[in-house]
């Protein structure tokens, strides 16, 4: 199918064509990627202020829930107390002989403050673990991790027990007054809170990194916690605008955007590469691909099969030209030749040599034929031209040379090449008759088996060496050139090009002795775009 790619011009063409279709896929799917990376970093942009949003809800839920419990404790003069008593003490004695003073001053039971908060942990399961006092002269200091109250009295202001950072956790700072002193404010506590619990249950995935950065600097990653990612982090804080895109390493660009929580003096910080989005919609990037291939694939093969049918349509008309020229490129005037001929048989009448008069009667009929008849005729016409040509070697080699001829009536109409059987027919000839041996026979067969044509020349002449048979089969198929004569390459050529692949001819021995040439046509059918041609 492909072999007249082996004409420079030919594959010049396809490869033109072929780059073009590329470069043209290729520019799709830029613009296809483009579009889909503008969606996907859209997406990410949009997933970001969820998150964003996500983190304030669990914030502010933590934050009502505490407001509740300050509320209520406003709401009770032996909690505000125990607070006050909590700011005034300076050591945990002096706090347990100030509770110790009040409840022998009455009857009720005393309420302590930090075991109210403990309580509230439990029944909330908040995320609360620690309580700062700041009075005027000293800091207090109550953990709640270990389900026990553990105090730490009079610690210095900057005690790193008394500070926050964002990796452990975040604080709510609360102004207290008592209601019962006519609002004086006795100091401000503050209530810290693990990250990781109250941000538990933040879908961040699809993001490289999400974080979550304080005013000091400090960082909580949600998702991405890694040294390149920390790198990026660094380099996205300094930015001046609020989304962008940064290079991650050509041809990789990283996607950013930054959101403050004002609110909890806060800021989300979240990132997401190209590799990463490709990675997420691996699915829609390997469609895109062989979409593109596939178009591309069929693009190209459309077009080669279109240069391919106008080469053979182009090359079927000049083979069968060149046939014609070769077979008469000594004829000026047929006419003349034909004339010429008559002439003479009749006059080997004249001198009664009737056998030579039948041969150049027959030669002269073959003559006209092959000129007048046009390219393309019947089978039947085409077996006619054929037992013309057989008449004259049944004269020349007389008793030596015997000849069968049928044909179905079912194939006689069946459109075919003029002038391809004599050539095979006359490599009997040339190879396999021998003069010195009585009963050379050639048979012609034309039939149908099933939907194939068959058309079968036999001899029972010399049989083909098998290396010589191989290189035979092989050499018609592989080449497009002819020899200069009129042989089995330019009739496989011309056939091949007419019948397109439903043809096949084979070349082989037979078993009894001789050569069997096998002309099959699959469905009976002949290249449309050239017969109509």
């Amino acid at each position: 199918m492909w072999t007249f790619f082996r004409y420079k011009g030919l594959r010049q063409r396809l490869l033109i064509s072929t780059a073009v279709i590329c470069l043209i896929a290729a520019l799709i799917a830029a613009g296809s990627y483009s579009i889909m990376r503008s969606s996907w970093a859209s997406q990410a942009q949009n997933r970001s202020v969820q998150i964003a949003r996500t983190i304030e809800q669990h914030l502010q839920r933590e934050e009502n829930l505490l407001e509740l419990q300050i509320i209520n404790a406003y709401a009770s003069r032996q909690l505000m107390e125990d607070i006050e008593q909590i700011f005034d003490s300076v050591t945990f004695d002096d706090y347990l002989a100030g509770r110790l003073a009040r409840s022998q001053a009455t009857d009720l039971l005393i309420r302590s403050f930090p075991e109210y908060i403990r309580t509230y942990i439990r029944q909330h399961r908040s995320a609360l673990y620690k309580m700062v006092f700041h009075g005027e002269e000293h800091t207090h200091i109550m953990h709640f991790e270990t389900g026990e109250i553990v105090y730490s009295f009079n610690v210095p202001d900057d005690a790193p027990a008394a500070k926050l950072n964002i990796e452990d956790g975040f604080l709510l700072r609360r102004a207290i007054y008592n209601p019962y002193r006519g609002y004086v404010k006795i100091g401000e506590v503050s209530f810290h809170f693990r990250t990781a619990e109250v941000l538990s249950g933040i879908d961040s995935s699809g993001l490289m990194f999400s974080a979550l950065r304080d005013y000091n600097g400090n960082y909580f990653y949600l998702t991405g916690d890694s040294p390149r990612n920390r790198q990026f982090l660094e380099t996205v804080t300094g930015l001046e605008y609020s989304s962008g895109t940064v290079m991650a390493g050509f041809p990789n660009y990283l996607h950013y955007t930054k959101q403050d929580i004002d609110r909890y003096h806060n800021q989300i910080i979240n990132g997401v590469d190209d590799y990463s989005m490709i990675t997420e919609n691996l699915f829609t990037v390997l469609a895109l691909v062989a979409g593109v291939l596939i178009l591309s694939a069929v693009s190209i093969l459309l077009f080669a099969n279109k240069i391919r049918y106008n080469y053979t349509e182009t090359e079927l008309k000049f083979r069968q030209k060149q046939t014609e020229m070769r077979a008469f490129q000594n004829q000026i005037n047929p006419h003349f030749l034909y004339n010429t001929l008559e002439a003479i048989s009749a006059q080997a009448l004249l001198n009664n040599d009737k056998q030579t008069s039948d041969a150049i009667a027959a030669l002269g009929s073959l003559f006209r034929d092959i000129v007048n008849m046009p390219s393309q005729i019947s089978l039947k016409n085409e077996m006619r031209i054929l037992e013309t040509y057989l008449r004259i070697m049944e004269i020349k080699y007389g008793e030596n040379f015997y000849y069968q001829i049928s044909l179905e009536p079912e194939l006689e109409s069946f459109q075919t090449l003029k002038f391809w059987m004599q050539p095979l027919a006359e490599n009997f000839f040339k190879h396999g008759f021998d003069k010195n041996v009585p009963n050379n026979l050639l048979i012609v067969r034309g039939y149908m088996d099933k939907s194939t044509v068959c058309v079968d020349i036999i001899d029972n002449g010399k049989s083909i060496p098998d290396e010589r048979l191989v290189f035979i089969n092989e050499d018609m198929r592989r080449s497009l050139e002819s020899d200069s004569s009129i042989g089995i390459k330019n009739v496989y050529n011309r056939l091949s090009f007419f019948y397109g692949d439903s043809f096949s001819l084979n070349i082989s021995n037979n078993q009894e002795g001789g050569v069997i040439i096998k002309m099959r046509v699959e469905g009976g059918r002949v290249n449309v775009q050239l017969a109509d041609s």
